[in-house]
């Protein structure tokens, strides 16, 4: 089963229904795409502590 990790540390196991979820029926591509939308929303999470952001708020 595709894994998705962190730091060296292992966050998720990709199933097949999340997978599914994800409209995809290769577990290592919907691994993928996942692992790209956590880095994504995990960058803007840290650019939105950061204090240009906070302060435009």
């Amino acid at each position: 089963m595709p894994v998705i990790y962190v730091n060296g540390k292992r966050l998720a196991t990709i199933t097949e229904q999340d997978a599914d979820q994800q409209g995809e029926e290769d577990r290592t591509l919907a691994a993928q795409l996942l692992s790209r939308l956590l880095t994504w929303e995990l960058q803007r999470a840290k650019r939105e502590r950061q204090p240009q952001f906070l302060a435009r708020q």
